[in-house]
C-alpha cells in the first residue's frame, strides 16, 4: 500500500527537490480539491479523473447488530470518476501484470524440459557408449571363439593326418617282413638234409663270387 509520504517521495524525486517541499505540494493540493468538493463544485483533473459531491436524502436504515430500524439523516458525501486515461492505464497494467505472472512458470517449465532434455541426452550418450563397449567385447570374445574351435579343429586333422599315414607306412613293411620269414620258415622246412647242404654251398658260392667281384 502506498500512503501520502510515499506520493511525497516519489514527487520528491521525480522533481529533483526536497521530501518537505514535495510533501507540502501534495497537501496543497489535497486540500485544494476537498475545499471546491466540499463547497458544491466539481473539480475535474484531465485523464485522472472528477472529484463532485452527491446529496442523499434522509431515509430509514436498519441497525446491522440489532436489525432495528434507524432514521438516517440527509448527507452529502464526496464522489470520484476515474478519466479515461486512468482506467485505460489500470487496465493496461492489470494486463501486463496477469501476463508477466504466468511467464514466470513458463520460464520454470523451459528450464525444466532443457534439462529434462539434457539429462535425456547424457543417458542416450552414456547408453551409446556402452553398446559400443559391449559390441567391441562382443566382436573380441567372438574372434576368440573362432581362434579357439579353428585351433580345435586343425589339431584332429593333423593328429589323423600322420597317424595313419605312419600306421599304414609301418603296417606292409611289417607284413612284408613276416611273408618273407614264413616263406623261408617253410621253405627250410621242406629242404632234406642233401639239398639243405646243397643250398648253403650254394650261399657259399655266391659270397665268395660278390667278395671277388668287390676285389
Amino acid at each position: 500500500m502506498v500512503n501520502k509520504a510515499d506520493v511525497a517521495a516519489e514527487v520528491a524525486e521525480r522533481l529533483h527537490g526536497a521530501d518537505p517541499d514535495a510533501r507540502q505540494y501534495v497537501d496543497a493540493v489535497f486540500d485544494v480539491i476537498m475545499g471546491h468538493v466540499a463547497a458544491g463544485e466539481r473539480v475535474q483533473i484531465l485523464g485522472f479523473g472528477t472529484f463532485d459531491s452527491v446529496e442523499r436524502a434522509a431515509r430509514v436504515g436498519r441497525n446491522p447488530r440489532t436489525g432495528a430500524a434507524i432514521q438516517v439523516p440527509a448527507s452529502v458525501s464526496p464522489r470520484f470518476h476515474a478519466g479515461q486515461t486512468f482506467r485505460t492505464q489500470v487496465s493496461d497494467g492489470s494486463a501486463a501484470s496477469a501476463t508477466a505472472a504466468p511467464a514466470a512458470p513458463a520460464e520454470a517449465k523451459k528450464a525444466g524440459t532443457k534439462n529434462a532434455d539434457t539429462k535425456k541426452a547424457s543417458a542416450e550418450k552414456a547408453g551409446t557408449k556402452k553398446a559400443v563397449a559391449e559390441k567391441a567385447g562382443a566382436k573380441k570374445a567372438k574372434a576368440a571363439d573362432r581362434k579357439s574351435a579353428k585351433a580345435v579343429a586343425q589339431k584332429p586333422i593333423e593328429t589323423a593326418a600322420a597317424k595313419p599315414a605312419e600306421t599304414v607306412a609301418a603296417k606292409p613293411v611289417r607284413s612284408e617282413k613276416k611273408k618273407a620269414a614264413k616263406a623261408a620258415d617253410e621253405k627250410a622246412a621242406k629242404l632234406t638234409p642233401k639239398k639243405l647242404a646243397k643250398s648253403l654251398k650254394g650261399v657259399k658260392k655266391s659270397a665268395k663270387a660278390g667278395k671277388a667281384g668287390k676285389k
